[in-house]
């Protein structure tokens, strides 16, 4: 399922983007060159961070998604999630800096609303007969998706 993925191609969109930095030899403001310690050091940090707020929000998004209606949630989690990508895509220049933390922690945390919302109206859609099946299945094939798209990035990044 390709909105379980999104959070994990951004992340590998991410470390790829910060790796870049160290190639072009860029020099850091207390004058160090960038290098892989360095670019992990920012990945591990943005990671935290996009962590901590993300799992915070959970229970705010999904009181969220069930107060509002599905053609009101879906549309407004796709639209926030595809305006942050442009203001990354066009604004953020570089990895160390609070702008690049506050954009990517909205990219994954609107990427995770995306999720809340589709399920909740994939959910309400299945007759309750074979709703745990049909969830079990939804979440396999997110899974495959995962390892299938990991595997890529592993080898990328080798």
């Amino acid at each position: 399922m390709s909105i379980a993925t999104m959070p994990l191609l951004f992340a590998i969109y991410l470390m790829i983007w910060i790796s870049s930095f160290v190639e072009e030899g860029l020099i850091d403001d207390d004058g160090h060159e960038f290098d892989d310690k360095h670019a992990k050091n920012i990945f591990s940090k943005i990671v935290l961070i996009v962590g901590i707020v993300t799992i915070s929000l959970m229970p705010v998004i999904g009181w969220f998604v069930d107060k509002v209606e599905g053609h009101i949630t879906i549309p407004l989690a796709f639209g926030s999630r595809a305006v942050v990508m442009l203001i990354f895509l066009y604004f953020v220049k570089e990895p160390e800096n609070w702008g690049t933390y506050i954009v990517c922690t909205f990219m994954i945390t609107f990427s995770f609303f995306e999720r809340i919302a589709v399920e909740k109206m994939f959910q309400q859609s299945l007759p309750s007969e074979i709703r745990g099946t049909m969830i079990g299945v939804l979440h396999l094939f997110g899974q495959i998706g995962q390892i299938i798209f990991a595997t890529i990035a592993a080898i990328l990044v080798t």
